[in-house]
C-alpha cells in the first residue's frame, strides 16, 4: 500500500492500515485515506502490550491525538457495517 508516512506503514487500500512511530513520540498524527470508507481507530503501546480503541469513527482527512510516548502504532480498520 503506497504510504505517504515518514513511518512504517502497510495495510489493504480501503480495508486495513497500520503505522508504527517507533522510537518517535509524536502527541498528534494526521491521516489520508479514501474517500467514503469510515475507520475505527486503536492505539497500540508495544511496549506495555495494551491496545487502546478510540471513539467513534474516521473519515478521508483527520488527525488522531497520540499519547507522545516512544513504540506506538496506529491501527485503522474499515467499518464494515455502519451499525457496527
Amino acid at each position: 500500500m503506497p504510504s505517504e508516512s515518514d513511518f512504517p506503514a502497510g495495510g489493504v487500500e480501503g480495508r486495513y492500515h497500520l503505522t508504527y512511530f517507533g522510537a518517535a513520540q509524536p502527541g498528534a498524527r494526521s491521516f489520508t485515506l479514501r474517500p467514503g470508507t469510515s475507520y475505527r481507530a486503536e492505539i497500540i503501546d508495544t511496549w506495555n502490550m495494551t491496545v487502546t480503541e478510540l471513539p467513534g469513527t474516521y473519515e478521508d482527512e483527520f488527525t488522531l491525538t497520540l499519547p507522545g510516548r516512544p513504540y506506538i502504532a496506529v491501527r485503522l480498520r474499515a467499518v464494515e457495517d455502519k451499525n457496527e
